[in-house]
């Protein structure tokens, strides 16, 4: 018994270091977006977004940059065009942040990001 519980464990562990592994080399400089909301969010304005984030789930935004520093800002809107959120940021600190958005029952959104990026 001692035994099929080691080769379980052993199983979890291997397997979950190895899912993170892989989806580390698929999006490890993406931005990734943690939607818990019902709502289909937009990275830029909906009408000419940069991706979609859906509901749910997790969304990804692969982006490329120069050598050269850049200030870049994120910003989320929903599909009226409310922007719920706007993080400022040298252009390489965006690289590998997570953004998890939540909503209150009054419909409120909260954003979050892993480097605190300032809104101006």
């Amino acid at each position: 018994m001692v035994f099929v519980l080691g080769v379980l464990l052993l199983f979890v562990i291997l397997f979950g270091g190895l899912g993170h592994a892989w989806e580390e080399s698929r999006h490890g400089n993406d931005i990734t977006f943690h939607n818990t909301t019902n709502a289909t969010l937009y990275l830029g304005p909906p009408s000419e977004p940069l991706a979609v984030i859906s509901p749910h789930g997790k969304s990804y935004w692969r982006f490329y940059w120069d050598s050269v520093p850049q200030v870049e800002a994120v910003e989320l809107f929903t599909p009226e065009g409310e922007q719920i959120y706007r993080g400022v940021a040298d252009a390489k600190k965006w690289e590998g942040t997570f953004i998890v958005i939540n909503q209150r029952r009054n419909g409120e959104f909260i954003v979050a990001d892993s480097i605190n990026a300032p809104p101006n």
